[in-house]
């Protein structure tokens, strides 16, 4: 599993989470799924749940095989979400609940593919609760629904973001070195650098805001000191969102 400090839940944790973001995503309902999410331009909740069921069937060929025949992981993924790019809500639904089962099924430390080579089964536990809570939060907020991305959640998203997601598309975007911002949320014992070398900016709010202003998402208080420039260029590389 790449190296996320700090983090606050179990595998098992993050394996009942995502078990709750695959019924959560199975129970909405025909109008429900025609509801358009604002956090995602140009999607409704159909286009959500299309989009990380076809990330469960990618995940599932990961699995699946302990060869890719030299094709390089990221783009193996990406060639198995095209694969299901036409499939029925149904098929791709089933295919949450099949990456869950695999889940359950494994401990953290079995192999499974990653973006970056062959890593273990508590990497893709921690993606799926994270991604797929973000997307979850998205759907709810369209919805007017309570959000369920908080407290631990949060937290350990927050972590994911910041010592995974941004890493691995700097790296894909050759941004070296990386911007280096400060987060701390003091009330949840976060106070931490992302990035190399001294802060530009730093970030302090609920690890929850915090979380959705990484993200470009609507969000509540958050203060910037420093360089607001700097904390707005370290999200707008990775968000694609300037």
């Amino acid at each position: 599993m790449p190296v996320v400090d700090g983090l606050l839940q179990s595998y098992a944790d993050r394996v009942d989470v995502v078990g709750e973001h695959h019924r959560f995503f199975a129970d909405l309902t025909d109008a429900e799924l025609a509801t358009a999410v604002p956090a995602c331009p140009g999607w409704t909740a159909n286009d959500v749940v299309r989009h990380v069921g076809a990330f469960a069937y990618a995940c599932c060929c990961w699995y699946d095989t302990d060869d890719l025949g030299g094709v390089d992981p990221l783009a193996f993924n990406l060639a198995r979400r095209d694969d299901v790019r036409d499939e029925s809500l149904q098929r791709l639904g089933a295919e949450l609940s099949r990456l869950h089962q695999c889940l359950v099924d494994r401990g953290p430390s079995d192999a499974v593919w990653g973006y970056l080579g062959m890593d273990d089964s508590d990497w893709l536990a921690l993606h799926c609760a994270c991604e797929w809570g973000l997307h979850r939060h998205d759907v709810e907020v369209a919805l007017g629904r309570s959000p369920s991305l908080v407290a631990d959640r949060a937290s350990d998203a927050l972590r994911w973001t910041t010592g995974f997601v941004f890493p691995l598309n700097w790296h894909f975007a050759r941004v070296d070195p990386f911007p280096t911002i400060r987060l701390r949320s003091p009330s949840q014992g976060i106070d931490y650098l992302c990035g190399d070398g001294a802060p530009a900016a730093e970030l302090s709010g609920d690890a929850h805001d915090l979380l959705l202003h990484l993200w470009r998402r609507p969000h509540g208080a958050v203060v910037i000191q420093g360089d607001p420039t700097a904390a707005r260029h370290y999200t707008g590389l990775v968000v694609g969102r300037d």
